[in-house]
């Protein structure tokens, strides 16, 4: 009868038989209490009907519960994914906002090799000011390269065209 029952099971059973139970009973305190009542002793079907109510309320209380944080686990996780694709450098839109805003920021192209790092400082600057994210960088550079875009594009790994930092430094060896 009490098999899979819990201390606050077995509690809420001896209130149900108006048995007063403290905090400092055990859960074999408890469950003797229960057999030596009188409603235990007189009518036992009744006392076993009302045990199987209240595990298998709890239980299904439990499931509910379980189910209810699968749903939180599953609204986080859609959640999580909308942001990273909005923060993917959001629309196609908003990436050429920020490449039109960050070109009007920027030093045009240097010609000479020792320029390059006064485009790269506006260009960082730029990025600073437009709070570009990290992930938008690279794509803008690139952008931004043009046609010289291709000379970089042949030295880097395809993983690696999306790290900023890895485009700054082929561009700045090739160019």
């Amino acid at each position: 009868m009490f098999k899979g029952a819990r201390k606050d099971d077995v509690k809420q059973i001896a209130s149900e038989l108006n048995l007063e139970v403290n905090e400092k009973n055990t859960l074999w305190d408890i469950i003797e209490l229960i057999k030596n009542s009188e409603p235990y002793k007189e009518n036992f079907e009744s006392v076993k009907e009302i045990a199987e109510l209240v595990i298998e309320e709890r239980k299904r209380h439990e499931q509910s519960q379980v189910e209810i944080e699968k749903l939180k686990l599953e609204v986080a996780k859609a959640e999580a994914e909308i942001k990273n694709t909005s923060c993917d450098c959001e629309s196609q839109d908003s990436l050429e906002t920020l490449i039109k805003s960050v070109r009007t920021l920027t030093v045009k192209l240097p010609t000479k090799q020792e320029n390059w790092g006064f485009f790269f400082s506006s260009l960082e600057k730029a990025f600073s000011t437009k709070d570009v994210p990290e992930k938008c960088k690279a794509k803008i550079l690139l952008n931004l390269l043009g046609e010289r875009a291709s000379n970089v594009t042949t030295y880097i790994k395809d993983d690696d065209l999306s790290d900023y930092l890895k485009v700054k430094d082929i561009v700045l060896r090739e160019f």
